[in-house]
């Protein structure tokens, strides 16, 4: 069952330039990074490495020109997880490494970027200092979340330490973009947003690869089996303990015909569901596999019928840091084709419920995630049509498109 799909490139005039700064695991968040190589002649990104676990990510500084690599240099790429006491070198080693990436820009390569967007304040501030001196014409902080205090956690603690930057830079900076409704909501909540009419603050999600040319075809109703998958990190926020809470009556629901997949690294979580379910006796039933890229999964991804978006509603007694940001899952199962079945914690649940493109649990618990497989075999045809449709809706170079225009229109006045 090959998904049928259309090139989401377009020759056409390409905006000038832009400067990305941002992680290294996010570099394509979104697919924002598919979208600035299509849509720049010069196409600049810093990526930084420190906080992600993926040890092929380097902390490089990359100039694309027409979608090809023009040059890359790679940095220094600092000790991943650092002890909290170092974040604060860290962000000024990155800060620095900003203000270096801008030079280069200017006098090497005689670029001054017409947009720089990134995703930290700190980093925000560092370049909109760099646009005040000339270096670039617009900025974008765009924030992509917002962490609750959860005591436990030193590194959450930190962030609300540098929570007057995010303000400041919310309001000094030429735009601010929020991932969800929730993110913005909150931080004017909290007095970081201090005119919340202003035309600059706008909520802007992530975009979806929707190259897809139609709805795909249920693989339930192809084979009769029922194969659900779980694409990510593996630990115990997401909601992977319900899912096998309900794997006795799932698997009773189909008559046996039922695969789960489930796709990520491996971490200690993992090891301890693989244990329990070969204890359960239902090993059979599901598949493990190490971590893949987004490339890798789309070939998996054809075979499924649900991709499981299953938050946790809360972490150390406050909401799931999820319930402020745009996660990638949900996003990365619509450009496959996929419904979602989804906790109601990160904001696009409430896409998703609109637009039948998948089901939203009632609640957090094994008994709803049965519910909702249930109302799926039921009508398949009807979520996968609805997945299209969303993806279509939010599809990255017609969304993103929008959004900069605004831009343009504002560098043109």
């Amino acid at each position: 069952m090959a998904l049928c799909r259309k090139s989401m490139f377009k020759e056409h005039d390409r905006h000038k330039s832009i400067f990305n700064i941002t992680r290294a695991s996010y570099i394509n968040a979104g697919y924002t990074s598919d979208y600035f190589r299509e849509c720049y002649e010069y196409y600049c990104v810093l990526s930084f490495s420190s906080h992600n676990t993926n040890k092929e990510d380097k902390t490089k500084f990359t100039i694309y020109k027409n979608g090809e690599v023009k040059d890359a240099v790679e940095l220094v790429s600092l000790p991943k997880n650092p002890p909290v006491l170092l974040v604060p070198f860290y962000q000024l080693f990155f800060c620095l490494s900003i203000v270096w990436s801008f030079f280069i820009l200017k006098f090497k390569y005689k670029i001054k970027p017409e947009i720089c967007v990134t995703s930290f304040s700190l980093w925000s501030l560092t370049s909109h200092l760099m646009r005040i001196l000339g270096f670039c014409k617009r900025t974008i902080f765009w924030t992509w979340d917002y962490f609750p205090k959860v005591k436990e956690d030193p590194y959450y603690m930190l962030l609300h330490i540098i929570e007057p930057f995010d303000k400041l830079a919310l309001n000094i900076c030429d735009y601010a973009w929020y991932a969800s409704q929730s993110n913005f909501d909150k931080r004017v909540e909290i007095g970081q947003v201090k005119n919340p009419d202003d035309p600059k603050h706008k909520v802007v999600h992530w975009g979806t690869g929707g190259s897809l040319i139609g709805p795909v075809s249920s693989n339930y109703l192809d084979t009769g089996i029922l194969r659900l998958v779980y694409f990510g990190s593996i630990n115990p926020e997401k909601g992977l303990d319900i899912l096998f809470e309900s794997l006795p009556r799932l698997i009773k629901l189909v008559n046996g015909k039922l695969e789960i997949l489930i796709i990520g690294g491996d971490t200690e979580y993992k090891k301890e569901l693989q244990k329990e379910i070969k204890k359960q006796g239902n090993d059979k039933y599901v598949k493990f596999y190490g971590f893949m890229s987004t490339d890798e999964f789309d070939k998996i991804a054809e075979t499924c019928d649900l991709g499981l978006a299953l938050f946790v509603p809360e972490i150390g007694g406050q909401p799931n840091f999820s319930y402020y940001a745009d996660p990638s899952k949900p996003r990365d199962y619509l450009a496959n084709g996929l419904p979602v079945l989804i906790t109601a914690v990160p904001f696009i649940h409430k896409d998703i419920q609109e637009y039948n493109a998948g089901i939203v649990l009632d609640k957090y618990s094994a008994e709803s995630l049965v519910l909702a497989v249930s109302a799926y075999v039921k009508n398949p045809s009807m979520y996968k049509k609805g997945a299209y449709k969303l993806a279509q809706v939010d599809r990255y170079d017609v969304y993103y498109g929008s959004k900069f225009g605004l831009v343009y229109k504002d560098l043109q006045n």
